[in-house]
C-alpha cells in the first residue's frame, strides 16, 4: 500500500496534458521495466505492457494519464509542481492502480495473456482512438 500512495503521489506532483506526456511517460516506462517487464510505446506516449499468459487472448487494464488544465490550490507536500495542471480527476490514482496490478502480477501465470495499458489524451484528442487505429486491440489480441 505504500507503494501505491508513493506512486500517486509522485504522478500527481508532474501533470502533464494530453500527448504531451514526456514525464509522466518516463516515470510510467522505468517503473514497468523496473518490475521486469518490456514496455513499449504506442499513441506517441503512453505504455503498453503485455503479460503472456496461457492462451493469447489478452485482457486489457487500462489507466488514463493526462491531467487538467487547471490551477491547484491544495498546497499540499505533493501537490502540482507543473503550474496551471492539476490530476483533477483521479489519473494519477489510476496509474498507482495499474502499476500496482502490474507490480502484483509479475511473477505469476494466468489462463488469459494480461496487457497493461497506460492511455494518453483521454480529456481531448482521443488518445484511445490513436491506440485502437494502431492495433493495440488486433496485436494483443484484446
Amino acid at each position: 500500500m505504500n507503494q501505491l500512495n508513493t506512486w500517486r503521489r509522485e504522478l500527481h506532483q508532474i501533470p502533464e496534458l494530453s500527448f504531451d506526456l514526456p514525464k509522466t511517460h518516463a516515470y510510467v516506462f522505468n517503473a514497468l521495466k523496473a518490475m521486469g517487464y518490456e514496455p513499449i510505446t504506442m499513441a506517441s506516449t503512453g505504455v503498453i505492457v503485455y503479460k503472456e499468459g496461457m492462451v493469447k487472448e489478452a485482457i486489457a487494464f487500462r489507466a488514463d494519464m493526462d491531467a487538467l488544465p487547471i490551477q491547484e490550490e491544495i498546497g499540499s507536500e505533493h501537490c502540482s509542481s507543473h503550474p496551471g495542471m492539476m490530476h483533477a480527476c483521479g489519473h494519477d490514482g489510476h496509474m498507482a492502480m495499474v502499476l500496482g496490478l502490474a507490480d502484483w502480477a509479475k511473477d505469476k501465470t494466468f489462463k488469459h495473456s494480461l496487457l497493461f495499458v497506460f492511455q494518453p489524451a483521454e480529456e481531448g484528442p482521443g488518445g484511445a482512438k490513436q491506440l485502437i487505429e494502431e492495433g493495440l486491440f488486433e496485436q494483443f489480441k484484446v
